[in-house]
């Protein structure tokens, strides 16, 4: 037997047999389908999905992470072991970490794990290099600016995301940085119930209606809305209207899923308009 073998044929009765004085430092190196493999002092072990020191809902989760986890090194403790193979079986279980303090509009790295029909999830504890654990969030297709970003966005890529609060389950709500900076620190429902100027845009014989410079404005005409007899009149005066002039109108409500607002023509406007 050479020198190597035999010292760790030594490690493996010490850690055995309950002489092995030190921690069990066990230190990540490879993973298979049910479990990571990791090295203490040289003896190869196994740490089941279900021993490590978080769980996921999903152990395909596992498969997205595992490649951040290698090297890492955690306290184990020996469950069971075989003479023949010179194998341990550990649990780094009850590993504890210090808690993480998320701060709203602050953004953070996250990784995606899965991706549904209108939401990714996503771990957080990547932006730590998980000394603080695991952390999952999650972040709806609305919440990003773009449609785009969403549709592109794939199990594996690395995403920079703002957060916005906890669930009560836990799990972090997120947004894309510019969703957070066009939309939710701007706090738009502050204008709900208020009157603002809108910018009327005359473009390929369409009119459209922008609020603040950046959102959409919708400003829908029907006769639940203002009557049957003021449908002509509203629309001969979007008609006059000309490219970039500016109007004034009631704010109904706010989307944060589409980033539009709901508008509602002025009153004083709807009176001259019932004298023409």
């Amino acid at each position: 037997m050479s020198e190597y073998l035999e010292r760790l044929q030594n490690t493996f009765t010490e850690i055995t047999s309950g002489d092995y004085t030190e921690k069990l430092w066990a230190k990540i190196y490879k993973k298979d389908s049910v479990s990571f493999r990791a090295k203490i002092q040289g003896v190869k072990s196994f740490i089941h999905f279900d021993q490590m020191p978080w769980n996921y809902p999903n152990t395909e989760y596992w498969d997205v992470i595992a490649p951040m986890l290698m090297g890492k090194v955690y306290d184990a403790k020996l469950l069971g072991s075989d003479t023949e193979t010179m194998r341990l079986t550990l649990s780094v279980a009850y590993n504890s970490f210090s808690k993480k303090i998320y701060t709203k509009g602050q953004s953070y790295k996250c990784t995606v794990l899965e991706k549904h029909k209108t939401f990714l999830v996503v771990e957080a504890g990547v932006d730590s290099s998980f000394k603080n654990g695991s952390q999952l969030g999650e972040i709806s297709t609305y919440d990003f600016w773009k449609a785009q970003e969403f549709r592109e966005a794939k199990v594996g890529d690395e995403l920079t995301l703002t957060y916005l609060k906890h669930k009560n389950d836990q799990t972090l709500t997120m947004c894309s940085p510019t969703k957070y900076k066009q939309w939710y620190k701007q706090k738009p429902e502050q204008y709900v119930g208020e009157f603002i100027d809108v910018t009327v845009n005359k473009e390929g014989g369409k009119t459209t209606y922008t609020v603040n410079e950046a959102y959409n404005g919708i400003l829908r005409i029907g006769p639940k809305l203002y009557g049957e007899d003021l449908i002509s009149p509203l629309n001969r005066y979007i008609q006059n209207l000309s490219d970039g002039d500016e109007i004034t109108c009631y704010v109904q409500g706010v989307n944060p899923k589409t980033n539009e607002y709901f508008l509602r023509f002025e009153s004083r406007l709807l009176e001259e308009l019932k004298k023409i």
